[in-house]
């Protein structure tokens, strides 16, 4: 579960962004989702956004879906004072937050009063590091278990089975090869029909069971193929003995 504490610098200017809008703020009071906005104990927070909330109708919408049960605030064991400046705030309310201990703001740009570490954008407070997000970041970090698994999706679509790869290869040299020795007369076309078909049949049975084995192929349309594929043999037994 991922537990972020959320600006209002962010949350005022993100519906300027459709995307931001709906993929990072409103994923927070999405019951299927795991995000969760920090809240401290005293909930000055709240009262915070609620101020707002009264001149901003989307945050006002916001709020209202975020405090249904089950609520999507996480409550931070923290007493945050009336006169503390809105900057500290923030970094006082993540800095609590266990494990995460990440803001969102909508620019880096935000901060007056405290500044960065030299090499990345984190804020020591209170002797603990706080991770700042932009919006952008923001945007990339929540919805990256999504790309994820749409990716993965997409390679298990493309990917060929080597079973089936195989077989047909197979199968492809093998009518090659006796094509070639009908044509040069060692065998006669006869025997390379029954050779061409039995060389089919397998390829369908094998290909059906390692669909099965993979679960893409259903349990009738399994047991068709096969019965299809068993129906074949006495046809080239009988062509055979002919020959």
């Amino acid at each position: 579960m991922g537990i972020y504490t959320l600006s209002i610098n962010f949350i005022g200017k993100v519906s300027e962004n459709k995307s931001h809008f709906f993929n990072v703020l409103f994923k927070f009071p999405n019951p299927d989702n795991e995000f969760k906005a920090a809240m401290d104990k005293s909930k000055r927070l709240l009262d915070h956004y609620q101020t707002f909330a009264q001149e901003n109708n989307d945050l006002f919408v916001w709020l209202d879906l975020m405090s249904r049960a089950p609520s999507s605030f996480e409550i931070i064991d923290i007493i945050v004072p009336e006169d503390i400046e809105e900057e500290e705030m923030y970094l006082m309310v993540a800095s609590a937050t266990k494990p995460h201990k990440k803001v969102i703001v909508s620019s880096h740009q935000y901060w007056k009063e405290f500044c960065y570490l030299d090499t990345c954008s984190k804020i020591v407070y209170q002797n603990q590091e706080v991770l700042v997000l932009d919006r952008d970041e923001a945007f990339k970090e929540l919805n990256e278990t999504n790309k994820i698994i749409v990716e993965n999706n997409s390679t298990m679509e493309k990917k060929n089975n080597p079973w089936i790869s195989g077989s047909f290869y197979l199968l492809a040299f093998l009518v090659i090869i006796f094509s070639l020795l009908s044509v040069t007369k060692l065998i006669s076309p006869w025997f390379l029909a029954i050779i061409i078909i039995g060389s089919i049949i397998l390829f369908v049975i094998v290909s059906s069971f390692q669909l099965k084995n993979d679960k893409q192929l259903a349990d009738k349309a399994f047991i068709e193929l096969i019965k299809l594929s068993l129906k074949q043999i006495p046809f080239i037994r009988s062509n055979s003995e002919k020959k």
